[in-house]
């Protein structure tokens, strides 16, 4: 995997609606951080998925969603779920909403849900998408077209701010900072090199990273490690040991002990299993 695409999500979309969705069916797992120029909705429907962004820690469990806005970085881990999934392209949106790319979504958190109507309706709106655009029975664009610009108009009028100029900058130099571990993971990687790297204390830079990403820096490059561990265990035949250290991970028992908390299953379960 390149650094462009482990740190920016390539998104391909739907040709029929213009924009990209789809029914997600996961396994428990993990996505290191990434971002992509979409407005990414997410509804889970059985199982739940928890994502970290903006310093922000979000269980969502079924029938609640979440709305992450163009260029936010963000991480998710989940147990297996089915979801379903927009991404909007800004360059769709902004026809109908300008600088739609700088809009940040304040979604009401779980003990304010009950009571908040417009959360309710865009709920039945997004469960509605979902029947729509599996069946495709005639209509269904138009259909379809008519609940998502309804949906992205309860979203933006309720729930939308626009970013600050500080907050671009800080996503910014935090972009570069992920872009690098993505790039060196097998690399030995420390706060203190990174924090030397970019300028910043290394006492800072470790709770700066960790309010952003919801993980240590040091648990979030065995993340990334442990992300190409798991494809490797699925598409090669190399030994589970070869595999760990050519991804950076020489403490096998601790690798194999991080592997089944991110994943449930240890990599010769995985291996054996598939």
């Amino acid at each position: 995997m390149s650094m462009k695409q482990s740190k920016h999500e390539i998104i391909t979309d739907n040709a029929d609606v213009g924009v990209r969705v789809f029914l997600s069916d996961e396994a428990a797992g993990f996505k290191p951080v990434h971002w992509h120029v979409h407005i990414e909705i997410v509804i889970v429907l059985e199982g739940q998925v928890t994502f970290y962004y903006d310093g922000n820690s979000i269980t969502l469990f079924e029938n609640q969603f979440i709305v992450i806005g163009s260029g936010i970085i963000h991480s998710s881990k989940n147990s297996e779920n089915k979801s379903l999934v927009l991404q909007i392209p800004i360059e769709y949106l902004n026809r109908f909403w300008t600088n739609s790319d700088q809009l940040v979504f304040e979604v009401p958190n779980v003990n304010k849900q009950s009571e908040d109507k417009v959360y309710e309706d865009v709920v039945n709106m997004l469960l509605k998408m979902t029947r729509v655009y599996e069946y495709k029975q005639a209509g269904y664009l138009l259909q379809f077209s008519g609940l998502l610009m309804l949906t992205m108009y309860e979203l933006i009028t309720n729930y939308a701010v626009l970013k600050s100029n500080e907050k671009i900058v800080e996503d910014n130099r935090l972009k570069e900072i992920f872009a690098d571990i993505h790039e060196n993971y097998r690399e030995k990687l420390t706060v203190s090199s990174l924090a030397q790297k970019y300028h910043y204390h290394p006492d800072y830079l470790s709770r700066y990273f960790k309010q952003q990403s919801g993980i240590s820096l040091k648990r979030y490059v065995y993340g990334v490690r442990l992300n190409f561990v798991h494809h490797e265990v699925l598409t090669t035949n190399k030994t589970i040991q070869d595999i760990f250290h050519d991804n950076g991970i020489t403490n096998i028992k601790l690798g194999t002990q991080l592997f089944k908390e991110q994943y449930g299953l240890t990599p010769f379960q995985l291996r054996k299993q598939s």
